[in-house]
Order: C-alpha cells, then sequence, then structure tokens
C-alpha cells in the first residue's frame, strides 16, 4: 500500500537545517583550510558559479530522505519492539513552496495487530497519550474548516472501512509519530555525520581540484 510520509519537507524544516548545517561547514572548510581553495575560487569565479552551485540538492534530498526512512524505522524497532514493513518510494516536490512541501511516497504494509501495539503500548517512557494524539489527528483530517473541505468520515477513517480510509488511518498514525520523532527522538550527531558522506562535493566533476 502506498502513503503520504509526511516528514516535514525541506522548506524552513529541521531536515533543511540540518543539511544547510553540513554545507556551511563546508563552506568554511574551502574557503580557509582547503589546499586548493585559491583554484577553488577561480574555478567558481570562471564559471560565474557560487559555491552552492556545486551542490546537487535533488540528490542530497532523495540520499536524505532514503536515510531518513531507514533512521525512522529504526526508531520504531527500539520503541515499539516492531520491525514494520516501511519503503521509500520516490521523493515527492512541489513546484512552489507556498502551500505545500516535499512528501516522500512510501509503500507499507502495516498489519493491524502492529497498529495495536503502538496505540495501545504503555511501557513507553513518553510523557503523552498516542491514542488521544492519533484521534485528535484524524479529527482534523475528516472535520471540514474555512479554506478547507474534508473529504473523509471519521468513523469510516477509525473503522478503516475500505483501501482509502485504511490509507488515511496509516498516514494519520504515522503523523503523529513523526511529529514525535522529528521533535524528540531524531538523532541529530548521526544525522550530520551520515549527511556528511552524501552531500560532500564531488571534486572529480570539476577542474579546481587538478
Amino acid at each position: 500500500m502506498y502513503i503520504n510520509i509526511n516528514f516535514g519537507g525541506f522548506y524552513g524544516s529541521v531536515h533543511e537545517s540540518s543539511i544547510n548545517y553540513v554545507i556551511e561547514n563546508e563552506h568554511e572548510y574551502y574557503f580557509n583550510e582547503y589546499e586548493n581553495r585559491d583554484k577553488l575560487k577561480k574555478y567558481l569565479e570562471n564559471n560565474s558559479l557560487e559555491f552552492w552551485d556545486l551542490y546537487d540538492y535533488k540528490n542530497i534530498y532523495i540520499d536524505y530522505s532514503k536515510f531518513w526512512i531507514d533512521t525512522f524505522k529504526e526508531w520504531l524497532s527500539s520503541e515499539f519492539d516492531l520491525n514494520i514493513s516501511l519503503d521509500f518510494v520516490e521523493l515527492s516536490s512541489p513546484k512552489y513552496y507556498n502551500y505545500s512541501t516535499d512528501v516522500i511516497i512510501g509503500k507499507s504494509n502495516l498489519k493491524k495487530h502492529e497498529i495495536k501495539s503502538i496505540l495501545h503500548n504503555d511501557t513507553l517512557n513518553m510523557d503523552f497519550d498516542l491514542l488521544d494524539m492519533f484521534e485528535n489527528r484524524v479529527s482534523e483530517v475528516t472535520t471540514s474548516v474555512s479554506g478547507y473541505v474534508a473529504f473523509y468520515d471519521y468513523d469510516n477513517v477509525i473503522n478503516m472501512v475500505d483501501k482509502d480510509n485504511k490509507i488515511v488511518y496509516f498516514e494519520c498514525l504515522f503523523d503523529v509519530l513523526i511529529d514525535i520523532f522529528n521533535n524528540d527522538f531524531l538523532p541529530f550527531d548521526n544525522v550530520n555525520e551520515q549527511l556528511y558522506s552524501f552531500v560532500a562535493i564531488d571534486r572529480n566533476k570539476h577542474n579546481y581540484n587538478v
């Protein structure tokens, strides 16, 4: 089953901040310590480029999204003792970020007993009620307000009466878990360490490293 994973996107998010932190550190290195920094500066000048133009942000975002999925699954395993099926399919990015942001399209086959294990797990060291948070999220999605028309009914979603309502149910559950994960559990030291591995500039693509 394919679902939208609202991990927070890259515009003005904690994920964008993590990537920018690594790139800023690289900028400091390349302009102050890099042995070929004069060649780099000349290369940028000759090609009318800014330092940031050396980065392939599209691939960085895709690599980060795959890493985020893996880290999220590890957290679910450690906190809920669940090894769920959740795979990265693609990263969907809007043309403009005025009203929406990036979403990971994932594939999951979450079982009902796994849902119960998550929502009714009272052994976790957490200061919040997951079931209450989940029901509030479903209520938000199924309630029309000014500027938003709900297409789904609360009871139909809660009872997963068909495939479409089941998808909404799963997405609401993941929304709650992701909010907790991003705010309280995302291991930023590990994130930054991993980011260096796929953010680093490929100097072999450019002439300034000769």
